[in-house]
């Protein structure tokens, strides 16, 4: 029992003393996109509409589903732009970084804090209107989403917090892919 113990700790030390050892162009390094990629909202906050007439599915238990309109659409955009700091030479960074997802969580709020709902579902769609590009080239580059972003809210008011995940791409000196996300939370005004 006493050599099992020894043996559990022993490779409990040997992981943490390895992985303290990795090497900063190891592709599962964390790398905080919020370092060298900062983000802007136009217009701040975005202001929401009634929806357009676009449907969402509402599952109800031993009930056919509901096809309902969303209440709210918003349109807004968000420009990522590359700073200084990608050349840093301890990012091992390489150009260039490419665009490869976008995705949103519409969350209720007030005053800009996130109010989670109780009982009901949020129920969101979006869709990239445009982008000035898919890929930054060099430093201070920069790219413009425009986004449209349906929604209904439990509360039924239109004030929301919008976060969106743009999902970046690449390489580092040893021509490895490296992946990381940007998040910004937009507000849209109630």
């Amino acid at each position: 029992m006493l050599r099992i113990v020894r043996t559990g700790v022993l490779a409990v030390w040997a992981a943490a003393v390895l992985a303290g050892c990795q090497s900063p162009t190891e592709p599962d390094d964390t790398i905080v996109v919020d370092d060298f990629v900062e983000a802007s909202q136009t217009p701040n906050p975005a202001e929401a509409n009634t929806g357009d007439g676009r449907t969402y599915e509402k599952p109800q238990a031993e009930l056919p589903s509901l096809f309902l309109p969303y209440d709210w659409k918003v349109r807004f955009g968000v420009t990522l732009l590359v700073n200084s700091t990608a050349s840093d030479k301890d990012l091992h960074l390489k150009f260039p970084i490419e665009i490869t997802s976008v995705n949103i969580a519409v969350q209720q709020c007030s005053s800009g804090i996130v109010i989670p709902p109780s009982g009901d579902a949020i129920y969101a769609a979006h869709d990239v209107v445009s982008s000035t590009g898919n890929s930054f080239g060099s430093v201070n580059a920069t790219n413009t989403l425009t986004l449209d972003v349906w929604y209904d809210l439990p509360n039924g008011r239109k004030e929301a917090c919008i976060d969106v995940t743009v999902g970046l791409k690449w390489k580092n000196d040893d021509n490895l892919d490296i992946t990381g996300n940007k998040v910004t939370r937009v507000r849209v005004a109630g």
